[in-house]
């Protein structure tokens, strides 16, 4: 990008997309195929509308050729992993509170949304690695 500098990373977290342990899908491109062959089915949380992680999940479905899902906004870790457990929602695109469920076995990460692989789940891929690489952006860091 012309004109911009990196000067410096104010924070850094851990985001994905998880499914419930049982879901049919091990793969991202299990999930999407099925979210485009299946539209208005697939139903997914985040911390709201706007969220760094909303923003990627609808950037993913234009990306994939125009998947329709259902976005459903839900305020904070423990409601969210509550409605992905009690199978109300069938993804959770989120940031942080996920980490401890994908250790245990409980949830399993699809994408990492982080520049590099999380140590939790190191065989799962990045957004980076899968749908950016292609793109004039590169994230910058060291």
């Amino acid at each position: 990008m012309k004109g911009f500098s990196y000067v410096a990373t104010y924070t850094d977290y851990t985001s994905g997309l998880v499914v419930n342990k049982d879901a049919p899908w091990k793969t991202m491109k299990e999930f999407m195929d099925y979210s485009k062959n299946n539209p208005g089915e697939m139903i997914y949380g985040s911390d709201g509308h706007g969220v760094a992680t909303h923003i990627l999940m609808e950037y993913l479905a234009l990306k994939w050729g125009g998947v329709n899902w259902k976005h459903v906004p839900i305020a904070g870790g423990p409601k969210l992993a509550t409605a992905l457990l009690g199978g109300h929602i069938k993804a959770w695109a989120g940031a942080g509170s996920h980490v401890q469920f994908v250790k245990d076995g409980t949830m399993r990460l699809l994408l990492s949304f982080n520049i590099v692989r999380m140590q939790a789940a190191p065989d799962v891929p990045t957004i980076f690695e899968l749908y950016l690489k292609d793109t004039a952006w590169e994230p910058r860091c060291s």
